[in-house]
Order: structure tokens, then sequence, then C-alpha cells
């Protein structure tokens, strides 16, 4: 490849992990998570959209990247 724009990170890509340490966090309902859920996957779906803007033909993450990327 010739004139490539590689983008190195460090950074989650797994909107299906809540990271939460050293707390304990008490849901209602299954419509409480759901929207927890969505907002994780709209949270990657953002930092996702900002690697395509940024145009790289090559995207190395020093974390594993979970299927939402696909």
């Amino acid at each position: 490849m010739t004139n490539c724009r590689v983008m190195v990170a460090n950074t989650p890509m797994d909107y299906d992990k809540i990271k939460i340490y050293a707390i304990k966090a008490k849901v209602e309902s299954i419509n409480t998570m759901a929207e927890l859920e969505a907002a994780e996957k709209e949270k990657m779906a953002n930092k996702v959209e900002k690697i395509v803007k940024y145009g790289p033909t090559v995207f190395i993450n020093r974390q594993l990247i979970y299927n939402y990327p696909e």
C-alpha cells in the first residue's frame, strides 16, 4: 500500500461491556437495562464515526475489537 493513513489506537471497542469498578448497580426493570445497552451502543457508534471520519486505510488497536464495527 502507498499513501496510507494509519491510525494506531488504544481504545475499548466493546459496547456490550459496561465498565463499572467497585460499584453495584441495581436495575429496576428490563427496560432500564435495555436503555443502558442502547446508550452504550450509541457511544460506540459515535466512536466508530469519528474513526471513519478520520479516514484511516489501516486501523491498529491495542485492545480487542468486538462485533459492532463490522
